[in-house]
This record gives structure tokens, sequence and C-alpha cells, in this order.
């Protein structure tokens, strides 16, 4: 239920964050863009209107290179926050990832 909130924390002040270890719940999102960069996002879809201004909001997750989920999979990621190469986001280093059940409400809402 806070997912929001803290994602744009850390999206204003990853600096402040680095280092640090979180456990986060969401699901596989990949593209090509993503893969030149990391192995997956994981994400979950912030509404701000409808459903047709869904996004993607979440970490760049780096695990080495394997993963046994598909695209669109639930999972929990536990990893240390850092910064990727380009110094532009949030990078997360997977420690583990485990399978998850789809949250009652996959998508979230900015409340401001």
């Amino acid at each position: 239920e806070d997912y929001y909130p803290w994602m744009y924390e850390l999206s204003s002040s990853y600096e402040r964050y680095e280092g640090y270890t979180v456990i986060i719940k969401g699901f596989v999102y990949r593209d090509s863009e993503i893969r030149e960069t990391c192995d997956f996002a994981l994400v979950r879809l912030s509404m701000w209107c409808c459903a047709a201004d869904l996004s993607p909001v979440g970490f760049l997750v780096d695990n080495g290179g394997t993963l046994d989920f598909k695209d669109d999979d639930w999972v929990v990621v536990k990893g240390t926050l850092g910064i990727s190469e380009d110094g532009q986001s949030l990078l997360l280093k997977a420690q583990s990832i485990e399978a998850a059940e789809k949250p009652e409400e996959e998508y979230v809402y900015p409340y401001f």
C-alpha cells in the first residue's frame, strides 16, 4: 500500500539510499531498452486517471543474468540498492528472487 510513495521518494533522492537492502514485490517487465542496462525491471503499474494512462513504475534489477521467471510473473526481490552505470536511475542488485501471488490491488495510485 505504500509502494508509490516509496518509489517517489527513492526516485527523487536515490543517492541517499545507495547500499540499503530492500524487499519489494512487483512483476517482471522486460523490453529491448531495459535489456541493454540490466536483466529486467521489477514494476507495478501506476494509474493517474484511467486504464489508458497506466505506466510501469519500479526498479531496474541486476541478478547476474539468470532469471527463471517469465515476463509478467509476480515476484518478491530482496536486494541492495545501487545506482546504474549512467548515474540516472536506481539499480537493485538482487540477492534473492521468489515467486509471489499477484496482489489483490495490482495497480498503484499516486496520492499527493
